[in-house]
C-alpha cells in the first residue's frame, strides 16, 4: 500500500484535561559540533555538495520495519564485539534472512535471525555497493551511532561491507510502521496520539540536542516494536547541523516545511535553513494525520489552497470542522509545530515539555493499545 493510498486520513477520541501549559523555553540546547572522522569530512563535502533526489516518496525512501523481539543487552554486547572483530567479514556467516519485510529503489530490509542465537531476530537493511553509496552507507552509519542509544531510535548493532553489498544490521520492531497503525481518514485515540507523539518527540529532541538532523521524519520512518515503543529509524538524509554546505533537497512531500519548500523553488541555496526546525514541522504534520488520518494539505506551498488558508490562520469549511474537533490544549500543540515563521516554530525541546506538563498521565506509561 502505498503513503498516498494509505495517509488520506478524522478525528476520533475525547479530549484529555489538561494541565496548565509549560513555560516557553525556545532556546535551542547547545551541544559541541560533531567532529567526523578525519577520512568521512571530505567525503561529507562530496555527498553533500552533490545534493540528493528531490522528494522520495513512500518506500523508495526505504523505512526500517523490524521484530518480534529485540536482543537483550547480552546479545547487544556480543553484537558489538562481534562487528568489531568481523566488520568486514561475510553477513552469512552470522546472519540468514528469513524473509524480506520491504523492497525499494535503494535498499531492501529483511527480516534475519542471528545464527549464534536462533530466537533472536535483527532487521538487515541492503544496499548495492557503489562508490556514491558507500560514502552515504559511511556517513549515516557515522551519525546513526551518535544518537542510536536513545530509547525511541532504532538501535545500530553493527555494519558489514562485502563485494556487492553494504549492510546495516539493526533492532528488529515487530509490528511495523506506525502508518499502518492509522485508520484512513478516521485517526487514532488522541491518548494514544500523545502516547506515541511524546516518544516521537523525545527522540527529536534527543538528536536535536546532539546536532543531528534526521530530514525525512514520517510516519513510515516510525516503527513499532512488541509493546508499542516507537521507534526512529532510517538516517540516510540526516545531517550534522554545526556544518555549512550546500545541502540539496531531501525528504517526503508533503512533510517538507515550507521554507525549505520555498528556497527550492526559487534555487536558493539550502545551506543557512535551520533543519531542526524542519523537522519540527515534519512532526506536526505526523501529528495531524494520527489525529485525523488524512493531510492537512498536499504541499506547504503557496499554490496550495489548504495551506495558503493556514497561513492566514484560517482553514477551509471542511478542514475547519477537523481542526474544530481537537480540544485546546492538542490544537495548541498543532498549532505550534506548525507555525509557518520559523522564528515562532516551537523547538522539539519545548514541545516535549508541553506535552509532559500538559498530559502527564499519558507520558512516561505503558498503555494498553
Amino acid at each position: 500500500m502505498t503513503a498516498t493510498a494509505h495517509y488520506i486520513w478524522s478525528l476520533y477520541a475525547p479530549c484529555l484535561s489538561p494541565s496548565p501549559t509549560a513555560h516557553n523555553d525556545s532556546t535551542r540546547s547547545a551541544a559541541p559540533a560533531i567532529e567526523l572522522p578525519s577520512e568521512l569530512r571530505e567525503e561529507e563535502h562530496q555527498i553533500m555538495s552533490q545534493g540528493v533526489p528531490a522528494f522520495h516518496m513512500s518506500h523508495d525512501n526505504i523505512s526500517m520495519t523490524s521484530s518480534t523481539s529485540t536482543l537483550d543487552s547480552g546479545s547487544c554486547e556480543t553484537l558489538d564485539r562481534y562487528f568489531q572483530r568481523t566488520g568486514q567479514d561475510d553477513l552469512s556467516l552470522r546472519f540468514r534472512h528469513v524473509n524480506q519485510v520491504q523492497s525499494g529503489t535503494t535498499a531492501n530490509i529483511y527480516r534475519s535471525v542471528d545464527l549464534s542465537n536462533p530466537d533472536q531476530y535483527v532487521a538487515c537493511k541492503v544496499l548495492k555497493k557503489s562508490m556514491a553509496s558507500t560514502r552515504r552507507f559511511r556517513k549515516e552509519e557515522f551519525l546513526h551511532r551518535i544518537v542510536s542509544s536513545h530509547p525511541n531510535i532504532v538501535d545500530l548493532y553493527g555494519t558489514y561491507e562485502s563485494q556487492g553489498e553494504l549492510t546495516f544490521v539493526q533492532e528488529f520492531c515487530s509490528r511495523g510502521e506506525l502508518l499502518d497503525s492509522i485508520p484512513l481518514d478516521q485517526g487514532l485515540p488522541e491518548q494514544h496520539v500523545i502516547y506515541y507523539f511524546a516518544q516521537i518527540m523525545a527522540a527529536v529532541e534527543f538528536m536535536h540536542s546532539v546536532n543531528v538532523a534526521h530530514r525525512d521524519i514520517k510516519p513510515e520512518n516510525i516503527v513499532l516494536t512488541e509493546d508499542y515503543t516507537v521507534k526512529v529509524v532510517d538516517f540516510g538524509e540526516a545531517l550534522d547541523t554545526t556544518r555549512t554546505f550546500n545541502v540539496g533537497l531531501a525528504g517526503t512531500i508533503p512533510y517538507i516545511s515550507p521554507e525549505i519548500l520555498d528556497s527550492h523553488s526559487r534555487g536558493e541555496s539550502l545551506t543557512h535553513t535551520d533543519f531542526k526546525s524542519a523537522d519540527v514541522w515534519s512532526t506536526g504534520v505526523v501529528l495531524f494525520g494520527m489525529l485525523t488520518g488524512r493531510f492537512p494539505w498536499n504541499t506547504a506551498t503557496m499554490d496550495n489552497s489548504e495551506f495558503r488558508l493556514h497561513t492566514q490562520g484560517m482553514h477551509s469549511a471542511r478542514e475547519a470542522q477537523r481542526w474544530g474537533t481537537f480540544c485546546p490544549a492538542v490544537h495548541a500543540l498543532v498549532n505550534g509545530l506548525l507555525a509557518v515563521d520559523v522564528s515562532r516554530r516551537w523547538t522539539a525541546k519545548y514541545a516535549q515539555q508541553y506535552i509532559a506538563l500538559t498530559w502527564p498521565s499519558v507520558t512516561g506509561v505503558k498503555l494498553e493499545l
